[in-house]
């Protein structure tokens, strides 16, 4: 708690705590991100693929050898679903660890972390060999073949993420409540940790269509929304493990795109800004004095005084690339040569 309060300042500017702490985000967390975005990835082609082949119609309206293509990458994709579900949420407890080091606070994600690897070996496992032999859960003319009660593992692995889910929303919460920086940035902190709020109503929705379709034949059509629901968590997964580096990446670009001070300060687009010029905004100015070859200013020394016509160009200080400097006090006329 300590690292983040001195990393998140009153005044906004960045401290060495929160360079320390970007560092540890990024250097980190790279491997692992990699990883959950290749299971993504993965994913991703699966359900590309059932789709162009005729998942999301009638089963008896598709191709036989389509429906068991579809039914085979749907036992992969499931596998994925499972890995990547107990990965990206364990990589998300890792990052808390990091920030929050107090013993309770570590003690308590040691737990959800063991919690979330029994998720992902015990839920893999009956998911990998729900039916024996394997080939009969996409081969329909196999009939003789044992299976698990699938839909029982299904309702007890989604109650479970549910759970896991509202965990990790609560987990730094009282952390963050006792930063000591001002309400604000404490509510926008406890904003960012709150988008996972999403992926627990995704895993809500997921359980109830696990539910309404938990047995069914036409499976190319009545699985369609346990399919787009499934994707829709694990995405809202990796963007909530993803927040802390793409929140550096959107400070970073809005630095960029924020005016510096000097063309704020000089760019002299709007009225008000040049009725307040200030006398040290007015020094910045530089005044170049050119004479004339033939003529210099002169003192007869019998009264009479000679003057030359002096040419004065004021030029911005912006449009040149040489520093400004003061105007030289006057020493009076020069003496005749």
């Amino acid at each position: 708690m300590r690292s983040v309060s001195q990393g998140i300042a009153e005044d906004g500017a960045p401290t060495d705590a929160h360079y320390q702490l970007q560092s540890r985000v990024l250097d980190r967390g790279t491997s692992s991100s990699h990883s959950h975005a290749a299971l993504l990835v993965a994913l991703t082609a699966v359900y590309l693929h059932i789709t162009s082949i005729g998942f999301g119609m009638h089963y008896w309206t598709i191709p036989v050898g389509n429906g068991v293509v579809i039914r085979k990458m749907l036992y992969v994709g499931n596998l994925i679903y499972t890995v990547l579900q107990a990965a990206v949420k364990l990589s998300i407890v890792l990052f808390l660890r990091r920030i929050f080091p107090s013993e309770t606070f570590r003690r308590i994600a040691l737990g959800i972390q063991v919690i979330l690897l029994l998720h992902g070996t015990l839920f893999t496992i009956p998911f990998a060999v729900q039916c024996m032999p394997v080939q009969s859960i996409w081969d329909r003319t196999i009939t003789d073949r044992r299976c698990l009660n699938l839909q029982a593992v299904g309702y007890s692995s989604g109650g479970l993420a549910m759970a896991e889910d509202i965990a990790i929303l609560l987990l730094p919460i009282p952390h963050v409540w006792q930063l000591k920086v001002s309400l604000q940035r404490r509510l926008a902190v406890i904003a960012l940790f709150s988008v996972g709020s999403f992926a627990c109503l995704t895993s809500a929705l997921r359980v109830k269509y696990l539910v309404e379709y938990s047995t069914t034949f036409d499976e190319t059509w009545d699985h369609v929304d346990i399919v787009v629901w499934s994707f829709i968590e694990q995405s809202v997964a990796m963007l909530c493990a993803s927040l802390p580096s793409l929140r550096l990446l959107l400070v970073s670009i809005g630095s960029r795109r924020r005016p510096t001070l000097s063309k704020s300060v000089f760019s002299g687009n709007s009225p008000k800004h040049r009725l307040n010029l200030s006398l040290d905004q007015l020094r910045r100015y530089r005044t170049q004095i050119r004479r004339d070859s033939g003529y210099g200013p002169q003192h007869t020394g019998n009264g009479v005084l000679v003057t030359r016509t002096v040419k004065v160009d004021r030029q911005s200080y912006m449009a040149t690339d040489v520093p400004p400097f003061p105007t030289p006090a006057y020493s009076g006329p020069s003496k005749d040569t």
